[in-house]
């Protein structure tokens, strides 16, 4: 296993506790190991003088990569910063694609700001130079996501519809292996026609990436998945 980004990835957190970030690189070396991607996790950094900029991207099942971190020394010269930064995105989009990426993602976190007339909290970007070196390097903002975590997931119960639900009207549940794969891909891509999830998304990867995607998160379980029908129809 390449270990070569995981200066980097320390570089580019140097700023956060020791033990979250010795967390993630272990967390990250395991993420390694399991993938199936030649590299992984691809580091690049740029220099000028004295001056260094960093980041790291991570692939994901699914043909999909995701921008970590981007770190730089400090300067007045923000332009400089600018263009360092953006070279060392760039490289890394091309690297990504070189390992077979599909999609190339940065998740930019919002914190909640009140605002000076004390309306509604407003969400504002923690890091707005990171998200401006975004812009310059060509990606664009799709959507806002919230998400909710569950800090123990084994005390969520499964709800998998019953036995005798296949039997009811007007809608019915079987296991997705039930149908042809060919018939199963049909079906998932036919979710996304005119969709409102991200639609800037649809038809940029394919869709046997988007179901390994899938699998990866439901820990390779796919009897999460149900085929459901309508009168005999296949609607979901």
């Amino acid at each position: 296993m390449n270990s070569d980004w995981i200066e980097c990835v320390r570089w580019c957190h140097r700023t956060e506790p020791p033990e979250l970030v010795d967390e993630m690189v272990d967390l990250l070396v395991d993420h390694c190991r399991r993938s199936r991607f030649s590299q992984p996790i691809c580091a690049r950094s740029h220099r000028t003088g004295e001056l260094r900029a960093e980041g790291y991207v991570i692939l994901y099942p699914g043909a999909l990569a995701s921008l970590g971190n981007l770190s730089v020394e400090p300067s007045d010269n923000d332009e400089l910063h600018s263009q360092l930064l953006v070279g060392v995105v760039q490289q890394l989009f091309q690297d990504a694609f070189e390992q077979g990426a599909e999609l190339v993602q940065a998740i930019s976190p919002l914190i909640a700001s009140r605002l000076a007339n004390d309306q509604d909290p407003g969400f504002v970007s923690p890091d707005p130079w990171r998200d401006e070196v975004l812009r310059i390097s060509g990606m664009l903002p799709v959507a806002r996501l919230v998400q909710m975590e569950a800090i123990h997931p084994e005390s969520i119960p499964r709800c998998a519809p019953s036995a005798s639900s296949s039997e009811c009207e007007p809608l019915a549940f079987h296991q997705h292996d039930s149908l042809a794969t060919h018939r199963w891909h049909e079906l998932i891509e036919s979710t996304y026609v005119a969709t409102r999830d991200v639609p800037e998304l649809n038809g940029l990867r394919r869709i046997d990436n988007t179901l390994e995607g899938y699998a990866a998160n439901t820990h390779g379980i796919p009897d999460c998945w149900w085929l459901v029908q309508c009168s005999g129809l296949n609607i979901g």
